[in-house]
């Protein structure tokens, strides 16, 4: 079966007219996103035609791997292990939303089909030293590929934490150059030497 065209890994916000009949792209290769424009005819694919039930702003699927068509459910949080960067007309038609209590403290405010905004008050992130850290993005959502995590971090030491399997970014001071293969083999409890030739049990 042919695979659409993912044309990006975000949603469009459309305005919709209650009654009013729309063609959404299927294939991915309209030029007039997210609707059709009839590039379909060369391919085994046929837009989707439906009928708003009201007026207003929804959130129409870009990346064609929606469950929920033609709106967007968050798939394409599941297509890369990178998100979309946001451009400069996306707040354009910026509204005000009503946030309310989520779990763990945060504040959301949801859209249309799955997708959301998020605010984290200070008390509501998780403290361990000098770092506060709270996740924007992570399994319970729905992402398998990549978690985004909202983190503050203040003056003053942290202890070593591990997440096994995944990519690590370590803040320091800055001015005091670069950490040696010593630092690095003191914070892991081994030998430089199993740091600089990426060899031993004892490094994870």
């Amino acid at each position: 079966m042919e695979d659409p065209v993912i044309v990006r890994r975000k949603p469009y916000l459309v305005e919709l007219e209650q009654g009013k009949s729309y063609l959404w792209c299927t294939c991915g290769r309209s030029k007039t996103q997210p609707f059709c424009d009839g590039s379909h005819k060369l391919t085994e694919f046929q837009p989707l035609k439906w009928v708003a039930e009201e007026t207003g702003e929804k959130l129409l699927c870009a990346c064609k791997h929606t469950a929920a068509q033609p709106f967007c459910d968050g798939s394409h949080n599941r297509l890369s292990d990178t998100y979309a960067e946001a451009s400069e007309d996306d707040g354009v038609k910026a509204t005000v939303v009503n946030y309310l209590a989520a779990a763990g403290g945060a504040l959301k405010a949801h859209l249309d089909n799955g997708c959301y905004v998020i605010r984290v008050p200070g008390e509501a992130m998780q403290a361990v030293a000098a770092l506060k850290i709270f996740p924007l993005i992570d399994a319970g959502d729905g992402a398998e590929h990549l978690s985004q995590f909202y983190a503050v971090v203040e003056t003053g030491e942290s202890p070593i934490l591990r997440y096994p399997g995944s990519d690590v970014v370590l803040f320091g001071p800055p001015g005091e150059g670069r950490p040696t293969a010593q630092d690095w083999a003191e914070a892991c409890g081994t030998i430089n030497y199993e740091i600089v030739t990426r060899i031993g049990g004892r490094m994870t």
